[in-house]
């Protein structure tokens, strides 16, 4: 019953190796998500303030005022700073990339500003992002009463925030991988037992061991078994006689071959 047992084992740690690798593949591709999906998560909560300094715009367009001569946009983004700590600037700018309008520390960087400009102005969606690493822009055009692009707002936020959030909840999501897989192993192992049991037995029947009588089975808790062990005591008192008469035979012929 050790081969037997050995087999047992060798079963269980290839299936838990593998579910332990796809676990490991899965937890890998989520973390890659995470971090973009809560950088979209911060960007549409931005974008309600975003939303509110393009209000406040568009209003003064229809008035027939230039963006830089809205009425209180400039209170307006030096009040949305105040109130968001988070937020490090806000830039009002227009369809050619100059500012018009701003508030905050001036961190759009010259290397991310052509690509950012582009996504803003080129993009099909009203919304953009660009996450550099330690800065996050989210940008949102603004239109004109003739439905033309007649700027964009864009919000730089750091990601120190967003990375935070990012590792508290892949350590969450590490810790559930981690009982997932021990539910998986405590579950797997009896099932896979209970499913050789009979493959088991059938061993343990077949084990020249129990043929010769080192311990008997249990035949008479088992209908199967029995028949099983009737089989197999027929078969190797057949085999014993076949090989009785075959040395009789063998004994018989050299005894022929010595008179002749």
């Amino acid at each position: 019953m050790l081969a037997f047992r050995d087999i047992y084992f060798r079963i269980i740690l290839s299936i838990l190796v593998v579910i332990a690798v796809m676990l490991t593949l899965q937890v890998g591709l989520n973390k890659l998500k995470l971090r973009a999906l809560i950088a979209e998560a911060m960007a549409s909560e931005l974008q309600v303030f975003a939303s509110t300094i393009e209000n406040t715009i568009t209003r003064s367009e229809r008035l027939g005022l230039a963006m830089s001569e809205s009425a209180g946009a400039t209170e307006l983004l030096d009040r949305l700073l105040e109130q968001n700590p988070n937020i490090h600037q806000i830039l009002v700018v227009s369809p050619n990339g100059e500012a018009v309008l701003s508030s905050g520390h001036p961190l759009l960087e010259a290397v991310y500003r052509n690509e950012l400009l582009r996504r803003v102005f080129s993009g099909r969606d009203k919304v953009t992002m660009l996450d550099v690493g330690p800065l996050l822009y989210i940008g949102r055009t603004m239109l004109d009463s003739a439905n033309a692009v007649m700027g964009a707002v864009i919000v730089t936020v750091p990601t120190t925030k967003l990375i935070g959030q990012a590792e508290q909840i892949f350590a969450s999501l590490v810790n559930k991988y981690n009982l997932l897989f021990a539910v998986i192993a405590a579950g797997l192992c009896p099932f896979i037992i209970i499913q050789f049991a009979g493959v088991g037995r059938a061993y343990k029947a077949l084990d020249p061991f129990d043929r010769q009588g080192g311990h008997q089975l249990q035949s008479n808790k088992n209908p199967e078994l029995a028949r099983l062990q009737t089989l197999l005591d027929e078969g190797n008192t057949a085999f014993a006689t076949a090989e009785t008469g075959l040395a009789l035979l063998e004994a018989d012929y050299k005894t022929r071959s010595v008179k002749t």
